[in-house]
């Protein structure tokens, strides 16, 4: 489920960066992230070090890359994702000090509002900027921030009824406006040859509003009678972070890191119904804390054998929550091709936020926030796997994995519903009365096939089989909306200049 994906650009835990995306899942159809701007990214699916936490099924590790420090340079793009223009380039001449702007607008907004007519028209605009300022001969300075808005309207009077729409629906009217933005000011300093450090403050903010009416027809000649607002909400998530890192190089065979993650979290949440009755889903405000420690210690016992070992705490301020997660790793060298990795993880994943905040309504019309006290869906992460260098640029990679959760949080009556259903569609959590009791596993085989870019070409081809099943309170193993069985691509480029 994307919604156990924990997100990460330049070591801060950030919100998820798309647009039109729903608070809680991590999904969305565009990206704010622009490939121009990335230096490189790593996304690992099991079993990750220790300073990656509340995540189970994944992390996208990201780090934007520092402008051209020695000329500048402008570029203009047209592409499906919109037009954008970008800059950068050095302060001056003598300086080592650089920047990096972007800016894009969505394809279909602008054709839109030149007069073409298309029904359901995504509008989105997002802006980012980087700049990396030297301190001296052992420090750098770095602030980034990245920002997006983008709204879509769906009209029941425009679904083509015969041929479906995977969004819109001929009896509701749906209104969406999303925002999401992140700043971050850095300072890396490097003590010695064999230590060095890292300090992050962040903030971010995500806001999403949401309107739906519904839609009553004259039944013969289909001719809208009224349009009845059926609910609204709006829920807006303001973040203050403190990331520390410390990294300290103890010998040829051992190195050892460790780090705090702070995040101060302000919140307001609205959600009602307000038609056929009105009832209030959401309503709250406040305040709450996530804070994480933890440390990692490198050990090579021999040119082969090197143990990656590791320990995180997680406390959710909310309802006293607390989650203790050893990680261990090996990876054993066969011959100068060959390498065998074996690692476990115990991992941890706070609820979507909008789940906390559900809301019972009582016989005396009152309100109970039944879910506030669930604690961490946790899982157990066994990952087994084997890489060869067929050449010198072609990489095999074979991959077995085994994932058991559990304490998910499930019905308490007999039924089929768990929170690892979730993360299928942009629709908050509207479920109460839920308990850590619910049970899951994923397990499968996973090959990757890598030629690096050679002789003007390069491919990739991936290939997964698995089976994603839980359980409810009712006992029986179902399918995942995720169980797909396999998934297979093929990726492929060729220079022809």
């Amino acid at each position: 489920s994307p919604a156990s994906l924990l997100w990460r650009l330049d070591g801060v835990n950030i919100p998820n960066p798309n647009h039109f995306s729903s608070l809680g899942p991590s999904g969305g159809p565009v990206s704010m992230l622009n490939t121009n701007l990335l230096a490189k990214s790593d996304f690992m699916s099991g079993a990750f070090p220790a300073e990656y936490a509340n995540a189970l099924g994944s992390v996208f590790d990201l780090r934007l890359r520092k402008g051209n420090d020695e000329k500048h340079e402008f570029l203009t793009q047209i592409g499906f994702n919109g037009v954008e223009v970008g800059a950068e380039g050095p302060y001056s001449k003598k300086s080592k000090a650089s920047y990096l702007v972007n800016y894009r607008y969505s394809l279909f907004g602008i054709m839109s509002n030149i007069g073409f007519e298309i029904a359901g028209t995504p509008y989105y605009q997002d802006f980012t900027f980087k700049t990396d300022i030297p301190v001296g001969k052992k420090g750098n300075l770095s602030f980034w921030t990245i920002g997006g808005k983008s709204n879509i309207t769906f009209l029941g009077k425009d679904v083509d009824t015969e041929k479906g729409d995977a969004y819109g629906d001929e009896n509701t009217n749906t209104r969406v406006n999303f925002e999401t933005g992140v700043a971050a000011l850095s300072y890396e300093h490097r003590f010695s040859d064999k230590t060095y450090g890292k300090i992050t403050l962040s903030g971010s903010r995500t806001y999403q509003n949401f309107k739906g009416d519904s839609v009553l027809y004259q039944a013969e000649s289909k001719t809208i009678l009224s349009e009845i607002p059926q609910e609204e909400a709006q829920f807006t998530n303001k973040k203050l972070s403190l990331n520390a890192t410390i990294n300290h190089k103890i010998n040829a065979k051992n190195k050892i890191s460790g780090g705090i993650i702070v995040d101060l979290n302000r919140f307001d949440l609205s959600n009602t119904t307000l038609y056929p009755s009105l009832v209030s889903q959401r309503n709250t405000d406040g305040e709450t804390m996530l804070s994480q420690g933890y440390v990692q210690w490198k050990h090579r016992f021999s040119q082969n054998l090197t143990l990656n070992a590791g320990l995180t705490a997680l406390h959710y301020e909310l309802n006293n929550k607390t989650a203790i997660e050893p990680r261990l790793g090996l990876s054993y060298v066969l011959n100068d091709r060959s390498t065998l990795n074996l690692a476990y993880g115990l991992h941890s994943n706070l609820q979507p936020l909008l789940l906390y905040f559900y809301q019972t309504q009582n016989a005396n019309g009152s309100y109970s926030l039944t879910n506030k006290d669930l604690g961490f869906t946790r899982s157990h992460h066994i990952v087994l796997g084997y890489e060869r260098n067929l050449t010198e640029n072609l990489r095999l990679k074979v991959e077995t994995y085994y994932q058991s959760l559990f304490d998910v949080p499930i019905e308490k009556t007999a039924g089929f519903y768990s929170v690892l259903v979730e993360g299928a569609d942009f629709n908050p959590i509207n479920k109460d009365n839920l308990v850590n009791k619910g049970t899951g596993r994923n397990y499968g085989i996973e090959m990757t096939l890598e030629k690096y870019f050679s002789n003007n070409y390069y491919f990739l081809v991936t290939g997964s089989l698995f089976d994603s099943k839980y359980k409810g309170s009712d006992g029986v193993d179902r399918n995942t909306p995720f169980n797909g069985h396999y998934v297979f691509n093929v990726l492929a480029g060729k220079d022809i200049l």
